[in-house]
């Protein structure tokens, strides 16, 4: 009689699963974003589903951020309204991008304020605090800029000297994105943040250590910059700009 052939072994899925190594998630890189973005400028439409797909998640949390300082909790847990939103701000960066300049803030950071704007005429809002306002006296150290975008930032250092001369320390001393870094910080630190290095990080994809130095440098740099140039030294008095 002829013995039947061998049973081959059945492979385990389960081994298999154990033993192949799994795949890291891969990151945007800040090449991939100025592609988009110039994809975008150019008047590419497909790109927006590119920048989408690559940088949705940051889009999102600053929808979030909007959302929630509107007092609209009940918008921050429907799905469907929140990818609405963040849909039409990669819509309305495609329409910006020409203005975006690589290396700077993020987009969704840069479009900050027009981000606030379009979330308030989608879903309205309890109250929006005046963009172009600040908390405290300048002049006596305890100024908190509120809600500073590249657009307000502008407004304000046009109108107030104090913030002129920061303004111009800031560029004087490091990159255009720790520059930005350092403006998001205090603003959140000014607006009662308990961990602003933790939302400036989700901001600009940065880790909360990252932030926290970049921000003790940056005061280091200004503090010096102030006690070098007479013309800046009222800087000093600003502890929340100086104060290590």
């Amino acid at each position: 009689m002829t013995e039947p052939p061998p049973t081959q072994p059945r492979l385990s899925t389960s081994r298999l699963s154990a033993t192949t190594p799994e795949v890291p998630p891969t990151h945007p890189t800040p090449d991939e974003l100025g592609q988009c973005m110039a994809r975008m400028a150019a008047g590419d439409d497909a790109a927006v589903f590119t920048f989408a797909r690559l940088f949705g998640d940051q889009v999102e949390r600053a929808v979030r951020q909007a959302v929630g300082g509107m007092g609209r909790r009940d918008v921050l847990v429907d799905r469907d309204e929140i990818n609405g939103l963040v849909l039409d701000v990669c819509l309305l960066i495609h329409d910006k991008a020409a203005g975006w300049q690589p290396g700077g803030a993020p987009p969704w950071v840069w479009a900050r304020s027009a981000i606030r704007q379009l979330v308030s005429r989608s879903v309205g809002h309890r109250q929006v605090a005046d963009e172009t306002g600040i908390e405290g006296d300048v002049s006596s150290g305890n100024a908190s800029v509120v809600d500073v975008t590249p657009d307000t930032w502008a407004a304000l250092t046009a109108r107030d000297e104090q913030l002129r001369l920061l303004d111009q320390a800031l560029v004087a001393c490091g990159s255009d994105r720790d520059r930005w870094v350092f403006l998001e910080y205090l603003t959140q630190q000014g607006s009662g943040d308990p961990s602003p290095a933790i939302t400036v990080s989700a901001m600009f994809g940065l880790s909360p250590a990252n932030v926290r130095q970049i921000v003790r440098r940056q005061k280091v740099k200004v503090r010096h910059f102030a006690e070098s140039n007479e013309h800046h030294s009222s800087l000093l008095e600003l502890r929340s700009v100086v104060a290590a």
